[in-house]
C-alpha cells in the first residue's frame, strides 16, 4: 500500500488585542509606525503608505481605494469591513492578521510574506499572490473572482466554504494545501497543483481539464 503523508492543517494563534487608543488617520504616513491603535472609519484612498507598519492595531471600516502599501508590514492586526476597489501592496508582510467582512477589488500582493492569516466572509475580485510565500493561512467563506497563485510557495493553507471563478497554479510550490473547500470554476497551470489535496467530487469535475492538459481523449 503506497505511503500517503498526513495532511497538516494550518496553525493559527488566536488574535487577542490589548486596550487600544484611537488613532488619527491623518497622521498615517509613508514608512510610519503605528502600535496599539484603532482606526475606525478612516479613508486613506489615493495615499502612498508604502513601508508603513501596524503592530497590534485594529482597522475598522477602512476605505482604501488605490492606496499604495508597497512593503507595508501588518503584525498582529485585525481588519474588518475594509472596502478597496484597488489595493497595491506588493512585497508586504502579514503576520498574525485577521481580515473579516471586507470587499476588495484588485489586490496586488505579489512577492508578499504571509504567516498566520485568516481571511473570512470577504469578497476579492482579483488576488495576485504571485511569487509570494504563505504559511498557516485559512480562507473561510470567501468569494474570489480570479485567484493568481503562480509561483507561490505555500504550506499549511486551507480553504473552507470558498468559491473562485478561476485559479492559476503555474509554477506554484504547494505543501499541505487543502483545496477541498474551494469550488473552482476554471483552473490553469495544473502542474503547479502538485502537493495539494482535492476531493473526489472536484477530481470528477476537473477531469476534462486534466484530460486536455495531458492530451488525453476520454471516450467510451
Amino acid at each position: 500500500m503506497p505511503y500517503r503523508p498526513r495532511l497538516k492543517e494550518p496553525v493559527l494563534a488566536p488574535l487577542v488585542l490589548p486596550e487600544l487608543e484611537d488613532g488619527d488617520p491623518q497622521a498615517l504616513q509613508w514608512e510610519g509606525r503605528c502600535e496599539l491603535m484603532r482606526f475606525d472609519g478612516a479613508d486613506v484612498s489615493g495615499r502612498d503608505l508604502s513601508g508603513i507598519e501596524f503592530t497590534e492595531c485594529e482597522l475598522l471600516r477602512l476605505g482604501a481605494h488605490e492606496t499604495r502599501l508597497r512593503g507595508a508590514r501588518l503584525l498582529e492586526t485585525r481588519i474588518e469591513r475594509m472596502v478597496s476597489p484597488g489595493l497595491n501592496a506588493p512585497g508586504c508582510t502579514l503576520r498574525g492578521v485577521e481580515l473579516v467582512g471586507s470587499r476588495l477589488g484588485a489586490v496586488e500582493m505579489h512577492d508578499a510574506e504571509v504567516r498566520q492569516l485568516l481571511v473570512e466572509d470577504s469578497r476579492i475580485d482579483w488576488l495576485n499572490l504571485r511569487a509570494g510565500r504563505m504559511h498557516d493561512v485559512v480562507f473561510r467563506n470567501c468569494r474570489f473572482g480570479e485567484l493568481d497563485l503562480a509561483g507561490l510557495a505555500a504550506e499549511r493553507v486551507a480553504f473552507e466554504g470558498c468559491t473562485a471563478d478561476s485559479v492559476q497554479f503555474r509554477d506554484a510550490i504547494l505543501r499541505h494545501v487543502d483545496l477541498r473547500g474551494l469550488d473552482m470554476a476554471a483552473v490553469s497551470g495544473l502542474e503547479g497543483m502538485k502537493g495539494a489535496v482535492i476531493s473526489p467530487e472536484q477530481s470528477m469535475r476537473l477531469t476534462p481539464i486534466f484530460a486536455e492538459h495531458f492530451g488525453l481523449l476520454v471516450t467510451e
